[in-house]
């Protein structure tokens, strides 16, 4: 009989054990999915963001508002696409009294400002020769 109820307590702890194990490994996936909704909330949120600026920018660039304060901030945001993005309408902007702003984004960290800047600075300074002044 003693054996009997070894055995039955035996085959209870494991039981027990394997439910916990059950359990705690239900408990990670519904931690990891928690966290996976936040993540993409927090991308939506980014992206919406980064989309919002962009269009402001764009609507700066047809407006032709050089001296904009939005899109002089925007040459120093953190997202690498919307500093890229107003390099590149002040490029497309062609005023010559930006040229210093632009030349600083020739030290941007971005590869990709960077380049952006130097297009933008030719475009902008064949404004101080001859030829595109009388344009």
């Amino acid at each position: 009989m003693l054996k009997k109820k070894s055995a039955q307590h035996s085959e209870h702890v494991h039981y027990t054990n394997h439910m916990m194990k059950t359990f705690n490994v239900l408990l990670l996936l519904y931690c990891f999915s928690i966290s996976l909704v936040v993540s993409q909330e927090s991308d939506e949120k980014k992206f919406r963001e980064r989309r919002d600026k962009i269009e402001q920018i764009m609507r700066i660039q047809d407006e032709r508002t050089v001296h904009n304060g939005k899109l002089i901030s925007s040459l120093s945001d953190q997202d690498t696409l919307v500093r890229k993005r107003a390099v590149f309408a002040y490029g497309s902007l062609q005023d010559t009294t930006v040229l210093n702003m632009l030349v600083e984004r020739l030290a941007d960290p971005n590869a990709e400002v960077q380049r952006t800047a130097a297009f933008a600075i030719g475009q902008t300074a064949s404004q101080l020769s001859k030829k595109g002044k009388d344009r």
